[in-house]
């Protein structure tokens, strides 16, 4: 998960995500280094605090370099060599180097992409702050002899330039167990006497002048030094010193803080001062030359994210530094045209894109870092509606199914939402959905989706999750009633219908209680009672009645409110639970109109008709016949059958003049 560790570490040099289209004054600088096809422009922002301590540089190379940046080749912006000390793969697909810092140099032009490696002058500087992110499985963590050689073995996950030794999270992936290896130089103009002392979870190894000043081995957390249990005296000559802090964190909370110990109540993380400091360098430009002026060297970056289920789902930026219009390719398929794209990505897991302009591709990795962007809610309508909208804007036939599944389950958090149908329709028709094991849920979801426009293709998926359901499976019962009723009452197939409700009796027994409505709803509308005459004396309740009748209203209060939280699939349960105890509400109205309600909810509106409409001309004397006409004026009205919708709005204004319904269908008639 995204953590909500926000303590800011992110160095001077790493801001390679602001960028301009301009290279040095007066129009583009000459090309200095005619084997490199692309160039990084860098406008100097501060001057290091040592010349030998140079200026930083992040250049983005994105697959168009080499990756540990041996390739870079730095001049002025009047095309003068400048010195250069490659330093690795920094995070974000950049690499990292220090440059000659000289007086007046306010451009860095950094050449890359030759693939011819370069000059290293690494005499010429001394270590800049640098933190080392590396992976970690397992290990003895007892002492630096135990610790020394897993340095070699896990794999550098990226650099960046630090100003000081204080990290609690994992700055380049969301894997919470990795080793933080910090390397510079101490600088002290005057010389230096003081106590330094280690805060670390889990283990933690301080060196200055290459010697081992403090270790903590073993596995700790990081309360038990913040006192200053972990510490030690140092005397530093006028100059600079070399320093290391290595901390292996095995899991969980992460910490490793280097300081400065006055007393008890005195205690600092050490100053970025103390430190022989690079000038800070800012990215305007990248661009490309020749034939290959194209240059899609690209940035991303963390927008917000919400957390739905303990999964977060992450809002994407991402741009090519020219500002150019580009092709992008992601690993789940996704594609996009643009300078700037925008996704919601599920996970936290590291995914791939490529990105083509010209003829020339870029390719890269995405990370998560551990420490959150900006929290957003699903509960909050703005929130869930903006991640929606960028889901919606997908190509559902591109994605692959991990990824349709993902955001099929976020856009599940509003039941049956009409956003998630062209997702199923995708998922339902692809060979590869049962593996996943939620064949039989997407297919359902698609089913109920579709039933309300597209009667056929509902048809295709629910015999598509009638496949995957085995008939011994405790949700096969509702799955095959909730069939019989599509195909009876939505999709007027009285014969599959019968064929269905056949099949469930097969299962169930006639008596069962679904298996006789479902023959009510087949069978033809009862004759109407003679004009005048009136209900049958009702007979005195037996408590068993009483008992039946007294659950039944609890079942019908359950379902209302069910409705009227949208949540339908538990609504539709509710429904035949006091179908099954109230026989009576069956009968007088009650029932057949909470379950057209349903089916109305649902967007079965030709279903929510055939019932309303049986129920009336099984009995004029119902109860609640107003409101069971009132309900099916309105479905009429929504089947574009103004006319008869009309005809039963004026039956209820001239025939139940002081019925409360009579002033609504009065409006609905003007």
């Amino acid at each position: 998960m995204w953590s909500g560790r926000m303590q800011a570490v992110m160095a001077a040099g790493l801001a390679v995500l602001a960028c301009g289209a301009s290279g040095a004054e007066g129009g583009p600088a000459p090309w200095a280094h005619r084997n490199s096809p692309f160039r990084a422009v860098f406008e100097v922002v501060s001057q290091p605090n040592t010349p030998k301590a140079g200026l930083a540089v992040v250049v983005p190379v994105c697959g168009l370099g080499h990756a540990e940046g041996t390739d870079l080749y730095a001049f002025s912006a009047e095309g003068e060599p400048l010195p250069s000390l490659c330093l690795g793969p920094g995070t974000a697909n950049s690499a990292l180097a220090v440059v000659e810092a000289r007086p007046g140099l306010r451009q860095v032009h950094v050449y890359f992409g030759s693939r011819i490696t370069s000059p290293q002058n690494r005499m010429a500087f001394v270590a800049p702050p640098l933190l080392t992110v590396r992976s970690f499985s397992q290990g003895n963590l007892t002492t630096w002899a135990t610790v020394e050689p897993l340095l070699a073995r896990e794999r550098v996950l990226g650099r960046l330039f630090v100003d000081t030794i204080s990290l609690t999270y994992n700055p380049v992936n969301s894997d919470d167990a990795f080793i933080m290896d910090f390397t510079g130089a101490l600088f002290t103009p005057e010389g230096l006497e003081t106590d330094l002392m280690l805060v670390s979870d889990d283990a933690g190894f301080l060196f200055v002048d290459d010697k081992l000043l403090i270790e903590r081995g073993g596995s700790h957390r990081a309360h038990e030094s913040q006192r200053g249990e972990a510490r030690a005296a140092v005397k530093l000559t006028r100059g600079t010193h070399p320093v290391r802090c290595v901390v292996v964190e095995a899991g969980e909370a992460q910490a490793a803080v280097v300081g400065e110990f006055g007393d008890a109540s005195r205690k600092w993380t050490l100053k970025p001062e103390r430190f022989a400091t690079p000038g800070k360098t800012r990215l305007t430009a990248v661009e490309g030359a020749g034939e290959r002026a194209a240059c899609p060297a690209f940035w991303y970056k963390p927008l917000s994210y919400i957390s739905f289920n303990d999964r977060p789902y992450t809002e994407m930026e991402f741009g090519t530094h020219n500002r150019q219009p580009a092709a992008w390719q992601f690993d789940d398929g996704a594609k996009a045209e643009g300078a700037t794209v925008r996704r919601v990505l599920p996970g936290l897991s590291p995914r791939a894109v490529t990105v083509g302009q010209g003829g020339t591709q870029a390719k890269g990795a995405i990370e998560f870092p551990e420490a959150a962007p900006p929290a957003r809610s699903i509960n909050t309508a703005r929130d869930y509606e903006a991640y929606a909208a960028l889901i919606r804007a997908e190509r559902p036939d591109a994605l692959d199914t991990a990824m349709l599944l993902e955001y099929l389950t976020f856009l599940e958090f509003h039941e049956l939402s009409p956003d998630s149908l062209p997702i199923c329709r995708t998922l339902v028709r692809r060979d590869n959905l049962a593996a996943s094991g939620r064949q039989r849920e997407v297919a359902l979801l698609a089913a109920r989706l579709a039933a309300g426009t597209d009667v056929p293709f509902a048809r295709e998926a629910y015999l598509a999750a009638l496949n995957a359901c085995r008939e011994q499976d405790e949700l096969w019962p509702a799955l095959v009633a909730e069939f019989a009723e599509f195909a009876i009452l939505q999709a007027a197939e009285a014969r599959q219908g019968e064929a269905t409700v056949a099949r469930l009796a097969a299962r169930l027994g006639e008596a069962d209680v679904r298996v006789r409505q479902l023959r009510t709803d087949l069978a033809p509308a009862r004759p109407a009672p003679a004009a005048g005459k009136t209900a049958p004396p009702a007979a005195a309740a037996s408590p068993a009645a009483r008992d039946h009748a007294v659950r039944a209203n609890a079942l019908r209060e359950s379902c209302r409110n069910l409705l009227a939280d949208g949540f339908l699939s538990e609504a539709r349960a509710a429904l035949w639970d006091w179908r099954a105890v109230g026989e009576a509400d069956a009968a007088n109205g009650n029932w057949p109109l909470a379950r057209a309600r349903l089916f109305r909810r649902l967007g079965w509106h030709a279903a929510a008709h055939r019932v309303l409409a049986a129920a009336a001309q099984a009995n004029e004397l119902l109860p609640n016949l107003p409101d069971v006409e009132f309900e099916d004026a309105e479905v009429l009205s929504l089947l574009g059958q103004r006319e008869e919708a009309a005809a039963l709005y004026r039956k209820i204004v001239t025939q139940y003049p002081n019925h409360p319904l009579a002033r609504q269908a009065e409006a609905r008639l003007r």
